[in-house]
């Protein structure tokens, strides 16, 4: 009984105490001193993959980086320059980043970053309701050749049985065109994937088959769990292919109709065919 009273005696100073604490911590967030302990934070947290320099604004759910990059053993694979994101940092305690806006005033995709040592872990829900990244540079061990990008709109994924995604991206100097709107909802596909690219495409050297540029593809999906339909349509290079049928991603099983015909193709120096037809 006496220990009971002490602690009820001593919970108001005890809740005050811890309420202080949390101002000041909150305050020490916003000064430079508390920002440069957070750049060290993340990149000990990270263990080096993730370096944040520059790091200012009213944290933690409004911020700014003179300079993000992200490293594997190699060095930076990626470098962002002039990042803000506004966010609700609590929900990241159980896994969920709720980003009300990012952008960045260039990304700089340096190489293929290396695979990860430790592919293992969850990932958690994601829900980023507005991306506008004006200048993606993408460096010719990326892609086979320099390119310039510019994308946005919005991405909320919880898994790979319920996603939605709004994204545009256009490369400068051109009209390739690169549009996601859809979405997977209880394993079923609803939307619309296009892909648009002139003599110099990028696509087929991202996927490390620079031979099927330039790719131009038309994918619908439409309907229910009872009959998820899709369609495709399909140019890449000289391969031209189509299909359509119905899909269970429940199930993980399709039945699809498709076709292809292309004459003499090189996809890369050990991949190739002297003519291909294939239909079923």
């Amino acid at each position: 009984m006496a220990t009971l009273s002490i602690l009820k005696r001593a919970a108001p100073w005890l809740a005050g105490a811890l309420s202080l604490l949390a101002l000041l911590l909150l305050l020490l967030m916003r000064t430079p001193a508390g920002h440069s302990v957070l750049e060290w934070s993340v990149k000990k947290l990270t263990g080096g993959e993730v370096v944040v320099t520059g790091l200012s604004g009213a944290l933690p759910n409004s911020l700014r980086a003179e300079r993000v990059e992200l490293r594997d053993d190699n060095g930076a694979w990626l470098r962002a320059d002039q990042v803000s994101m506004k966010w609700t940092a609590l929900p990241a305690l159980w896994g969920r980043i709720a980003v009300q806006n990012i952008a960045a005033g260039q990304v700089s995709v340096l190489r293929q970053p290396l695979a990860s040592k430790d592919p293992s872990g969850t990932t958690p829900r994601i829900d980023i309701d507005e991306i506008s990244l004006p200048r993606i540079v993408l460096a010719p061990a990326v892609a086979g050749q320099q390119a310039t990008l510019a994308a946005r709109g919005s991405v909320h994924y919880e898994s790979w049985h319920d996603l939605r995604a709004d994204l545009a991206v256009a490369r400068s100097g051109s009209s390739d065109r690169y549009i996601v709107q859809g979405a997977i909802v209880d394993d079923v596909a609803n939307g619309k994937v296009t892909v648009t690219e002139g003599a110099e495409g990028l696509l087929g050297g991202l996927l490390g088959l620079p031979g099927l540029a330039p790719i131009n593809m038309d994918a619908v999906a439409s309907g229910s769990r009872d009959a998820n339909a899709l369609t495709l349509g399909l140019t890449a290079g000289e391969l031209s292919a189509q299909a359509q049928g119905t899909l269970s991603l429940a199930s993980r099983a399709a039945r699809i109709t498709f076709a292809a015909r292309s004459p003499r193709m090189q996809m890369n120096p050990a991949l190739g065919w002297a003519s291909l037809t294939a239909q079923g």
